[in-house]
């Protein structure tokens, strides 16, 4: 009798016999017969039956580089058979030329049998050959340049074939230190080359050297998918093809020293140099106390605005000055970098009398001439004049004499007749009582709406009052109600004489205070953003309640602050 075990046995024995049967058959094969380092191709995996497990493609990284990876199934019953096929489809990029070989690759306890191939060396014939349909060209003008000097570097991209999901690398220096930036939009157009028509996209770099030596430009990578025309029933289709990639050539360009016979403080090789003046008042007509604006804008052609030299002065005698945050602009005129500076200054003189702004020399290096010269910003004479007199002074002429009066001759008085006399009369006592009736009319309404409007009076608002809004602005960092508040409370803590601004207020107080309600005052007016922070401003204003607060002193000695924008 067979037993249960017996079963078992025979049934795993048929199963390890079968098990070759059940093996999934993995085929490897290429798309194409010629393979070639710069150009992409596509590797198939085709498994007829089931595999153990998702293969395992990290083995080919170190040969090649996966660019995308695919997967397809089919299933087939034919005569009572039933069949699966699944194919992984990898496309790849050779990392070298020469023999490499496709490892075995693991799908579980399947494997894939290796594959050896033979890849062709990048395609280098020249832009002369009839058969370049798709090529770099580079260059780089001047050949020779100064340090921080611009040189363009373009990158040309010539085809014939139709292509997407193209792009350039950026430029990459192999020897040397430079700083690049792309020039405006790529520029398209069509040349012809040999006889052959080429649509041509051209990208422009600009470069500026750091150091003198030898700059090499690596070459620039190109990756692209060429797009393959088939026909079909419905007509031509155009679909994805193989990648593309290929480098162009290096370019090595010689940059020299500042030359020695350079004296300038700041070196500046560029082609053109110009500056410009502005004054918001009139130099010659300044006056102590009112402020006046004084711009210089330098432009250079050749350079970022990042390597123009500082303008202005720092310190002038008898002057107070407020710098504004140099404004630096870069623009692009026919592939050559624009760079501008402008600062604009604050002037304040502080007495009158006539004054002398210096003549400033910035001395650059002419590219184009490839000798020195000096751009000269002229000294000026600045006169300015004493404050204005509010007040008229009081008249000196003695008064003058009016012509004696003529003496007049008396009246003639008309006679009337007894009758207009009564008449007048009449018309008299009429208007009398009419000026009576109004005016007690007016005398009773007077006092009826005198009973019910009720009593308002006007109570200014207290120092205690005020001091509270005060710490409420502060702990707020409200630099706009901290100033308006201050104003309010300077009105009435000294009444007999208010002050009119934050300055005057600060005056009339301690040093550590006037500091802080400088420091509101700039912030208040300045153009740049600020951050203030009001706690400080409250803690010195508290400390000083009952010290160098008092009422109607003030200090005179001293021309107001202004902050300008």
């Amino acid at each position: 009798m067979v037993t249960t075990r017996q079963i078992l046995l025979t049934f795993s024995l048929l199963l390890l016999l079968l098990s070759p049967a059940f093996a999934a058959d993995i085929k490897v094969f290429v798309d194409q017969d010629q393979l070639r380092l710069d150009q992409s191709f596509r590797l198939y995996f085709e498994a007829n039956g089931s595999v153990d497990d998702d293969p395992d493609f990290n083995p080919l990284k170190s040969d090649f580089e996966i660019l995308s990876r695919n997967v397809s199934s089919s299933t087939s019953f034919v005569n009572g058979s039933f069949s699966s096929k699944k194919t992984w489809i990898l496309t790849l990029i050779a990392k070298s030329s020469g023999t490499l070989t496709i490892p075995a690759v693991s799908f579980g306890s399947d494997q894939s049998p290796p594959l050896s191939l033979t890849i062709g060396t990048a395609d280098t014939r020249t832009k002369t050959s009839q058969n370049k349909d798709l090529y770099l060209e580079v260059d780089a003008q001047p050949k020779s340049a100064y340090v921080q000097q611009q040189v363009i570097y373009s990158v040309r991209l010539y085809r014939r074939l139709e292509i997407t999901n193209a792009s350039l690398s950026d430029p990459e220096f192999s020897t040397g230190e430079a700083i690049s930036e792309k020039i405006g939009e790529d520029h398209s157009y069509e040349t012809i080359v040999d006889g052959r028509r080429y649509l041509v996209i051209e990208r422009q770099y600009a470069v500026f050297p750091q150091q003198q030596g030898k700059l090499e430009i690596a070459p620039i990578r190109f990756s692209g998918q060429l797009l393959q025309n088939q026909r079909s029933f419905f007509g031509p289709l155009t679909q994805a093809g193989p990648i593309r990639r290929f480098s162009s050539d290096s370019v090595t360009i010689d940059i020299k020293p500042v030359p020695s016979s350079f004296t300038g403080k700041t070196w500046l090789p560029v082609k053109n140099l110009q500056i410009s003046e502005d004054w918001s008042t009139d130099p010659s007509q300044l006056v102590v106390g009112e402020p006046a604006t004084h711009t210089l804008k330098l432009t250079a052609h050749g350079a970022l605005a990042s390597l123009l030299p500082k303008l202005t002065a720092d310190q002038l005698a008898q002057f107070k000055l407020y710098p504004d945050q140099p404004q630096l602009e870069n623009q692009y005129q026919k592939q050559l970098a624009v760079g501008s500076r402008e600062e604009k200054v604050a002037i304040i003189p502080t007495s009158s009398g006539k004054f002398t702004l210096p003549e400033q020399k910035i001395s650059w290096w002419n590219t184009t001439t490839d000798q020195q010269e000096t751009l000269v910003i002229k000294g000026r004479t600045l006169q300015v004049a004493p404050p204005f007199i509010t007040h008229p002074p009081a008249s000196t002429e003695s008064p003058k004499q009016l012509p004696a009066a003529e003496p007049q001759q008396p009246a003639k008085v008309p006679i009337t007749s007894k009758e207009d006399a009564l008449i007048w009369k009449v018309l008299t006592f009429i208007c009398a009582a009419g000026w009576f009736l109004t005016a007690l009319v007016w005398f009773r309404s007077r006092k009826k709406w005198a009973k019910k409007a009720p009593h308002v009076s006007k109570v200014a608002p207290s120092l205690s009052q005020a001091r509270k809004k005060l710490r409420q602005a502060c702990n707020n960092n409200d630099v706009s109600a901290a100033a308006k508040v201050l104003l309010e409370w300077g009105k009435q803590n000294w009444s007999a004489d208010p002050p009119c601004n934050l300055a005057e207020i600060g005056r009339r107080t301690n040093h550590d205070l006037q500091q802080q309600i400088e420091q509101l005052d700039k912030i208040l007016y300045s153009q740049n953003a600020t951050e203030w922070i009001g706690q400080e401003l409250w803690r010195v204003f508290n400390q000083a309640k009952g010290n160098g607060l008092s009422k109607n002193s003030r200090k005179t000695d001293q021309l107001e602050t202004l902050y300008l924008k």
